[in-house]
Protein backbone atom coordinates (compact mmCIF):
# COMPACT_ATOMS: atom_id res chain seq x y z
CA UNK A 1 0.00 0.00 0.00
CA UNK A 2 1.28 3.22 -0.95
CA UNK A 3 0.74 6.84 0.78
CA UNK A 4 2.45 9.37 0.79
CA UNK A 5 4.87 10.50 3.67
CA UNK A 6 5.25 14.29 4.92
CA UNK A 7 7.29 15.94 7.75
CA UNK A 8 5.69 16.50 11.09
CA UNK A 9 6.30 20.24 11.96
CA UNK A 10 6.87 19.36 16.00
CA UNK A 11 9.24 16.27 16.15
CA UNK A 12 10.29 16.65 12.52
CA UNK A 13 9.70 12.87 11.63
CA UNK A 14 7.85 11.40 8.38
CA UNK A 15 4.08 10.66 9.00
CA UNK A 16 2.32 9.06 6.38
CA UNK A 17 -1.13 10.09 5.21
CA UNK A 18 -3.30 7.21 6.82
CA UNK A 19 -6.27 5.86 5.10
CA UNK A 20 -9.84 5.84 7.26
CA UNK A 21 -10.54 2.25 5.29
CA UNK A 22 -8.19 -0.98 4.22
CA UNK A 23 -7.61 -3.27 1.44
CA UNK A 24 -11.11 -5.29 2.21
CA UNK A 25 -13.57 -2.48 3.06
CA UNK A 26 -15.30 -2.78 -0.36
CA UNK A 27 -15.98 -6.53 0.19
CA UNK A 28 -18.75 -5.62 2.88
CA UNK A 29 -20.56 -2.72 4.18
CA UNK A 30 -19.10 -2.82 7.85
CA UNK A 31 -16.77 0.30 9.03
CA UNK A 32 -12.95 -0.21 9.23
CA UNK A 33 -11.15 0.05 12.21
CA UNK A 34 -7.74 1.48 11.64
CA UNK A 35 -5.06 1.58 14.30
CA UNK A 36 -1.23 1.92 13.59
CA UNK A 37 0.14 -1.49 15.32
CA UNK A 38 3.96 -0.93 15.24
CA UNK A 39 7.03 0.97 13.08
CA UNK A 40 8.64 -1.01 10.98
CA UNK A 41 13.00 -0.42 10.48
CA UNK A 42 14.65 -1.23 7.51
CA UNK A 43 18.06 -1.83 6.67
CA UNK A 44 17.68 -1.14 3.13
CA UNK A 45 15.29 1.17 0.77
CA UNK A 46 13.59 4.37 2.63
CA UNK A 47 15.81 5.84 5.33
CA UNK A 48 13.26 5.52 8.10
CA UNK A 49 10.76 3.59 9.99
CA UNK A 50 7.72 2.19 7.58
CA UNK A 51 4.18 2.38 9.38
CA UNK A 52 2.38 -1.12 10.09
CA UNK A 53 -1.25 -0.73 10.27
CA UNK A 54 -3.96 -2.72 10.83
CA UNK A 55 -7.70 -2.98 10.50
CA UNK A 56 -9.53 -4.65 13.18
CA UNK A 57 -12.93 -5.27 11.48
CA UNK A 58 -11.34 -7.22 8.68
CA UNK A 59 -8.33 -8.71 10.59
CA UNK A 60 -5.46 -7.73 7.93
CA UNK A 61 -2.42 -5.85 8.55
CA UNK A 62 -0.83 -4.17 5.48
CA UNK A 63 2.04 -1.75 5.21
CA UNK A 64 2.70 1.89 3.79
CA UNK A 65 5.25 2.55 1.80
CA UNK A 66 6.09 6.07 0.58
CA UNK A 67 5.66 6.32 -3.05
CA UNK A 68 8.96 5.28 -4.84
CA UNK A 69 9.18 2.56 -3.05
CA UNK A 70 7.81 -1.23 -3.92
CA UNK A 71 7.58 -4.15 -1.61
CA UNK A 72 10.99 -5.51 -0.19
CA UNK A 73 12.37 -2.82 -2.85
CA UNK A 74 16.14 -1.30 -1.77
CA UNK A 75 15.70 1.50 -4.66
CA UNK A 76 13.14 3.92 -5.62
CA UNK A 77 11.57 3.18 -9.46
CA UNK A 78 10.83 6.67 -9.82
CA UNK A 79 12.33 9.55 -9.46
CA UNK A 80 9.97 11.14 -6.59
CA UNK A 81 10.02 12.31 -3.04
CA UNK A 82 8.46 11.00 -0.14
CA UNK A 83 5.40 13.22 -0.52
CA UNK A 84 5.00 12.11 -3.76
CA UNK A 85 6.14 15.05 -5.67
CA UNK A 86 9.07 14.79 -8.44
CA UNK A 87 12.76 15.34 -7.99
CA UNK A 88 13.81 17.72 -10.35
CA UNK A 89 17.69 16.61 -10.81
CA UNK A 90 20.60 18.53 -12.37
CA UNK A 91 21.04 19.00 -15.54
CA UNK A 92 24.69 17.04 -15.94
CA UNK A 93 22.32 13.83 -14.12
CA UNK A 94 19.91 11.50 -15.85
CA UNK A 95 16.33 12.22 -14.70
CA UNK A 96 16.08 8.52 -13.72
CA UNK A 97 19.56 9.16 -11.66
CA UNK A 98 19.54 7.53 -8.36
CA UNK A 99 16.85 4.86 -9.22
CA UNK A 100 16.70 1.15 -10.27
CA UNK A 101 17.64 2.41 -13.56
CA UNK A 102 21.06 3.41 -12.48
CA UNK A 103 21.97 -0.45 -13.86
CA UNK A 104 21.01 0.05 -17.63
CA UNK A 105 22.04 3.92 -17.44
CA UNK A 106 25.51 2.84 -16.31
CA UNK A 107 26.29 0.28 -18.26
CA UNK A 108 25.35 1.67 -21.35
CA UNK A 109 27.99 4.52 -20.27
CA UNK A 110 30.48 1.67 -20.34
CA UNK A 111 30.55 1.72 -16.35
CA UNK A 112 30.47 -2.38 -15.60
CA UNK A 113 29.87 -2.54 -11.75
CA UNK A 114 32.94 -4.55 -9.81
CA UNK A 115 33.29 -8.34 -9.99
CA UNK A 116 33.81 -8.50 -6.34
CA UNK A 117 32.70 -6.26 -3.35
CA UNK A 118 35.38 -5.50 -0.92
CA UNK A 119 34.98 -6.14 2.76
CA UNK A 120 32.37 -4.27 4.82
CA UNK A 121 32.32 -2.04 1.22
CA UNK A 122 28.53 -1.32 -0.04
CA UNK A 123 29.97 -0.82 -4.12
CA UNK A 124 27.90 -2.61 -6.06
CA UNK A 125 28.45 -5.98 -7.81
CA UNK A 126 28.19 -7.07 -11.46
CA UNK A 127 25.52 -10.12 -9.84
CA UNK A 128 23.58 -7.22 -8.64
CA UNK A 129 23.74 -5.23 -11.82
CA UNK A 130 22.86 -7.89 -13.72
CA UNK A 131 20.19 -8.68 -12.08
CA UNK A 132 18.55 -5.00 -11.63
CA UNK A 133 18.80 -5.36 -16.04
CA UNK A 134 16.95 -9.02 -15.58
CA UNK A 135 13.95 -7.18 -13.49
CA UNK A 136 14.06 -4.14 -15.75
CA UNK A 137 13.30 -6.40 -18.71
CA UNK A 138 10.67 -8.67 -17.15
CA UNK A 139 8.93 -5.08 -15.77
CA UNK A 140 8.78 -3.78 -19.49
CA UNK A 141 7.47 -6.75 -20.83
CA UNK A 142 10.88 -7.62 -22.77
CA UNK A 143 13.04 -10.24 -20.80
CA UNK A 144 12.95 -13.58 -21.54
CA UNK A 145 9.91 -15.58 -19.82
CA UNK A 146 7.62 -11.99 -20.54
CA UNK A 147 4.20 -12.86 -21.66
CA UNK A 148 3.67 -11.34 -25.41
CA UNK A 149 0.57 -9.03 -24.13
CA UNK A 150 2.55 -7.31 -21.45
CA UNK A 151 4.46 -5.32 -24.40
CA UNK A 152 1.10 -3.70 -25.27
CA UNK A 153 0.20 -3.11 -21.92
CA UNK A 154 3.76 -1.25 -21.36
CA UNK A 155 3.52 0.59 -24.70
CA UNK A 156 -0.18 2.36 -23.47
CA UNK A 157 1.02 2.69 -20.09
CA UNK A 158 4.77 4.34 -20.24
CA UNK A 159 3.74 6.00 -23.49
CA UNK A 160 6.23 4.26 -25.24
CA UNK A 161 6.84 3.30 -29.28
CA UNK A 162 5.78 -0.36 -28.89
CA UNK A 163 7.97 -1.17 -31.91
CA UNK A 164 10.86 -0.09 -29.81
CA UNK A 165 9.81 -3.00 -27.19
CA UNK A 166 9.44 -5.52 -29.67
CA UNK A 167 12.82 -4.73 -31.29
CA UNK A 168 14.30 -4.17 -27.90
CA UNK A 169 12.81 -8.37 -27.79
CA UNK A 170 14.61 -9.34 -30.24
CA UNK A 171 18.25 -7.92 -29.54
CA UNK A 172 17.83 -9.49 -26.00
CA UNK A 173 17.14 -12.85 -27.00
CA UNK A 174 19.70 -12.97 -29.44
CA UNK A 175 22.25 -12.84 -26.25
CA UNK A 176 24.75 -10.22 -25.19
CA UNK A 177 26.34 -8.85 -22.63
CA UNK A 178 26.07 -6.00 -19.65
CA UNK A 179 27.20 -3.28 -21.90
CA UNK A 180 24.88 -3.85 -24.63
CA UNK A 181 21.85 -5.17 -22.74
CA UNK A 182 22.23 -2.06 -20.61
CA UNK A 183 22.14 0.09 -23.86
CA UNK A 184 18.95 -1.92 -25.16
CA UNK A 185 17.32 -0.84 -21.64
CA UNK A 186 18.52 2.67 -21.29
CA UNK A 187 16.93 3.44 -25.30
CA UNK A 188 13.70 2.91 -23.95
CA UNK A 189 14.35 4.25 -20.17
CA UNK A 190 14.80 7.79 -22.59
CA UNK A 191 11.38 7.51 -24.33
CA UNK A 192 9.40 7.06 -20.90
CA UNK A 193 8.00 11.01 -20.18
CA UNK A 194 8.41 11.92 -16.64
CA UNK A 195 4.51 13.28 -16.26
CA UNK A 196 3.27 13.64 -11.97
CA UNK A 197 2.40 10.02 -12.45
CA UNK A 198 5.09 8.78 -13.27
CA UNK A 199 5.70 6.62 -10.33
CA UNK A 200 1.84 5.10 -10.46
CA UNK A 201 2.82 3.89 -14.53
CA UNK A 202 5.85 1.79 -13.22
CA UNK A 203 4.78 0.53 -10.39
CA UNK A 204 1.25 -0.32 -12.31
CA UNK A 205 3.50 -2.05 -15.17
CA UNK A 206 5.65 -4.14 -12.22
CA UNK A 207 2.25 -5.36 -11.26
CA UNK A 208 1.08 -6.71 -14.72
CA UNK A 209 4.82 -8.65 -14.69
CA UNK A 210 4.41 -10.26 -11.55
CA UNK A 211 6.76 -8.25 -9.36
CA UNK A 212 4.34 -7.39 -7.15
CA UNK A 213 0.41 -7.34 -6.41
CA UNK A 214 -1.60 -4.59 -7.60
CA UNK A 215 -0.99 -1.42 -5.78
CA UNK A 216 -3.36 0.63 -4.28
CA UNK A 217 -2.45 4.69 -3.11
CA UNK A 218 -3.72 6.33 -0.62
CA UNK A 219 -5.45 9.99 -1.69
CA UNK A 220 -5.06 12.54 0.85
CA UNK A 221 -7.88 13.72 -0.47
CA UNK A 222 -9.97 11.20 0.07
CA UNK A 223 -8.25 8.96 2.57
CA UNK A 224 -9.24 5.89 1.01
CA UNK A 225 -7.01 2.84 -0.80
CA UNK A 226 -7.80 3.05 -3.95
CA UNK A 227 -6.18 1.19 -7.87
CA UNK A 228 -4.23 3.67 -10.26
CA UNK A 229 -5.98 4.96 -12.99
CA UNK A 230 -3.70 3.02 -15.31
CA UNK A 231 -5.01 -0.33 -14.19
CA UNK A 232 -7.67 -0.76 -16.50
CA UNK A 233 -5.18 -0.44 -19.36
CA UNK A 234 -3.89 -4.10 -17.77
CA UNK A 235 -6.10 -7.16 -19.21
CA UNK A 236 -4.41 -9.89 -16.78
CA UNK A 237 -4.78 -10.00 -12.78
CA UNK A 238 -1.89 -9.83 -10.53
CA UNK A 239 -0.37 -12.85 -8.79
CA UNK A 240 -0.41 -13.54 -5.09
CA UNK A 241 2.58 -13.65 -4.57
CA UNK A 242 5.14 -11.50 -2.37
CA UNK A 243 1.17 -9.95 -1.14
CA UNK A 244 2.34 -10.58 2.65
CA UNK A 245 4.62 -7.93 2.20
CA UNK A 246 1.78 -5.49 1.45
CA UNK A 247 -1.43 -7.07 2.97
CA UNK A 248 -1.45 -10.29 5.42
CA UNK A 249 -3.52 -12.09 7.99
CA UNK A 250 -2.89 -9.94 11.05
CA UNK A 251 -2.08 -12.36 14.34
CA UNK A 252 -2.67 -10.64 17.50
Amino acid sequence: MISPYTKDIESGSLFPVLPTACPLHSTDDHDCRIRINHLRNRKTGPEFPLFVLVCKEHNIGFTLYPPGYYPHSRHTLAPVSPDGSLLVQQRDSHRFSGTLFDAPLEAAKGNIWHQESTENSLTPRLATQNRHLERIASLFGIGEDSEPGQREEVSQILMVPGQLLYDSTVLLKNGCGTGNRGTIISRIVDQIPVYVTIFERLVEVGAGAGHWPTPLLCSPRHLTLNKTPFHPVRTRGSPDKNGDECCHNFVQ
